[in-house]
């Protein structure tokens, strides 16, 4: 076997030696690439940096726009010469299409309405953008989007619900006026009295969605502004890549401004019949700044996402927090022991690309870990690190495999001083060893495993009789090995890591059935999303959870429960709520009531869709008046839509759905 450090040896040294055209480009492909970074996909920009030749690539521009070309049969592009309008507008008064406010304007164009909050006491600088995204892939018919200047310093940025809060709205001089204990909810009621569309528009991104504003945007806000950034990737049809089908490989390509170091460690286990994603995230560096209080602050947010092979997300978790400490606890926690952060949640059987991202929001910063893996129910699922804990208490906590916690090394690095101790839950014997990464040959059995009460096998392997050398830790199940990742053992002093956890108490079991309806449903998985939605107790049954459960029967196609769901005062009756609603109406043929909706509808914008489907539903209801009405309204908002221009307008006769 060719020695695995020869190799990151070798390759290190070709990725120096190789030359690239894409290290020589010339200005005039330099301009090209950034001009049209918004809208060119990962595939395409990939493609494009290996084309050998000035020929190829002034053919691969050519291909790039005749893909998007809404009118082939015109001279005109007119996709490319409202693209350029919007670099130029964005060049000139957004701070350039490298900007949040410029790159959201080249992709999504001139927004609805745009709100500017500039020049008030209480606030930031920031604009608030409603979007009427209508027949967009993956976006919902309208949109907040905000930008804002933090602490009225540097650039417009955009707002993250959820990431971000009403806090970061404020201005420096008011926030400082407000109890800190109560800041968040303090400045979201702050915001609802002053500036009520803002309040909302801190919470979501959806209009009317409801929030808490202790934790806005955990839904859907993070992954309908990861949809619109992906929109490069969904849209365009790039069948015209197979004209360049000669080249091979792939080039992964990453946008980061500070990117830094650090380590990522994900494991599965398996606690009171709940399979869960456990994950360690250590950055090489935490910078902090004194607050207030002399003390050393850092503002932390680490996102989870969860998604398939298709680039469907299925869940997203936020997790944002203020780290703390003193000038001594800095020192021993961060400069010297370094600080791991530690999360976990319920995740669905299937084949996922995990994606966990720590972010300093102080010194912007961040770290992002990606890892591929198989979830299956049946296991087997395995923990191992340097040290093993028996639990007293039922909270559920990361790396717990039933009534055991490991405290994991997220740096895969164990000293001669440490004992490998780890957890497997299997239904067969495991055969577990350290094989030489240089000699296959050099096995090292692990042989102290037994198996507990519960069925979990315990093990164990001092390594003081261990030699100093890269290891695979392999685990093998009949003929099969399941698991095979490499570790590090030293005879060097390493420093144990301090973990920074979260938990949540026995009670959150009924909160992780309504997490697994939610990936379920994201999943297409219908029957199995509405089994975990039915499981919820009546206390769960609420505002956000009761939409969701109508989502999963709408689809699975049965109307006559989401009326049942939909129609209970508990719901607010949002535009999706509605959409839901009006839909449903249409499909059981209830049509007095789906024009109630529809006409509910309305108020959030007047659109195309909205006004075609009235219209068909008043001329089946006999009501020819009404429906030209609305025919006319449709026109009317048609021929002055700016998608005009893009794509041909269409007719629907007879009524439909909206979603």
């Amino acid at each position: 076997m060719k020695s695995l450090k020869k190799a990151l040896i070798i390759l290190s040294l070709l990725s120096l030696v190789l030359p690239s055209w894409g290290q020589k480009k010339s200005g005039e492909w330099k301009r090209w690439l950034r001009e049209v970074s918004p809208i060119m996909s990962e595939v395409e920009r990939s493609i494009f940096n290996e084309l050998p030749t000035e020929e190829d690539r002034r053919r691969f521009v050519d291909f790039f726009w005749k893909a998007r070309d809404p009118k082939p049969e015109t001279p005109q592009n007119e996709y490319k010469i409202e693209y350029y309008q919007r670099v130029a507008y964005a060049e000139k008064r957004l701070g350039g299409i490298d900007s949040d406010r410029g790159r959201i304007y080249a992709l999504l164009g001139e927004p609805m309405e745009k709100h500017s909050y500039s020049g008030y006491e209480k606030v930031v600088d920031c604009e608030l953008w409603i979007y009427h995204t209508e027949d967009r892939v993956n976006l919902p018919p309208f949109m907040y989007l905000i930008f804002f200047r933090r602490n009225n310093t540097g650039d417009y940025r955009l707002y993250y619900p959820g990431v971000n809060s009403a806090v970061d709205l404020l201005s420096p001089g008011y926030k400082e006026s407000l109890n800190a204990r109560t800041l968040s909810m303090s400045s979201y009621n702050m915001l609802r009295q002053s500036f009520p569309q803002l309040a909302e528009a801190s919470l979501s991104v959806i209009p009317g969605e409801k929030s808490s504003p202790l934790s806005p945007g955990t839904g859907s806000s993070g992954i309908i502004i990861a949809n619109i950034f992906s929109l490069p990737d969904r849209e365009v049809e790039k069948t015209y890549l197979k004209n360049f089908s000669s080249l091979t490989g792939n080039v992964e390509v990453t946008l980061t401004t500070k990117s830094i170091d650090g380590y990522g460690f994900i494991s599965l286990t398996q606690n009171q019949g709940i399979t869960f994603l456990n994950y360690a995230i250590l950055p090489e560096v935490i910078h902090t700044k004194k607050n207030a209080a002399n003390k050393n602050e850092a503002e932390i947010s680490l996102m989870l996402i969860i998604e398939d092979f298709s680039g469907n997300i299925i869940y997203q978790k936020e997790r944002n927090f203020t780290l703390e400490v003193d000038d001594n606890r800095k020192k021993l926690f961060i400069d010297s022991r370094r600080l791991a952060f530690k999360d976990f949640a319920p995740i669905i059987e299937g084949d996922f690309r995990i994606r966990i991202t720590f972010l300093n929001k102080t010194s912007e910063e961040v770290f992002v870990h990606e890892q591929k893996i198989k979830v299956n129910p049946q296991g087997p699922f395995l923990l191992f690190g340097h040290k093993l804990v028996e639990l007293q208490s039922e909270k559920f906590i990361p790396f717990r495999q039933e009534k055991y916690k490991i405290l994991p090394e997220p740096r895969l690095i164990f000293t001669q001083q440490d004992t490998l101790r780890g957890i497997l839950k299997s239904s067969q014997q495991p055969v577990l060893r350290l094989v030489n990464v240089d000699d296959e040959n050099d096995l090292i059995p692990l042989t102290n495993v037994n198996k507990d009460p519960t069925g979990l096998f315990l093990f164990t392997l001092p390594l003081s009789q261990v030699k100093p050398d890269y290891y695979f830790f392999s685990v093998r199940i009949g003929n099969q090995e399941v698991y095979r990742t490499v570790i590090t053992i030293t005879a060097a002093e390493v420093q144990k890591t301090i973990d920074l956890e979260s938990s949540d108490p026995q009670e959150a079991r009924y909160n992780y059935f309504f997490i697994l309806a939610q990936e379920y449903l994201n999943a297409g998985l219908l029957a199995k999303s509405i089994t975990y939605f039915e499981k919820l107790p009546p206390q769960l049954r609420n505002e956000v959870s009761l939409p969701l459960m109508a989502k999963a029967y709408y689809l699975k196609k049965d109307y006559a429960r989401v009326l049942e769901i939909l129609e209970s005062p508990r719901v607010p009756k949002t535009y999706s709520t509605l959409a839901l609603l009006a839909n449903s109406c249409l499909q059981l043929n209830q049509l007095e009531k789906a024009v109630i909706y529809l006409e509910q509808l309305r108020q959030y914008g007047d659109s195309v869709t909205i006004n075609q489907t009235l219209a068909a539903t008043f001329l089946s209801l006999g009501n020819q008046e009404k429906a030209k009405i609305y025919y006319e309204r449709a026109k009317k908002l048609r021929e002055t839509s700016k998608e005009k221009k893009e794509k041909p307008s269409w007719k629907r006769k007879t009524p439909s759905k909206l979603l």
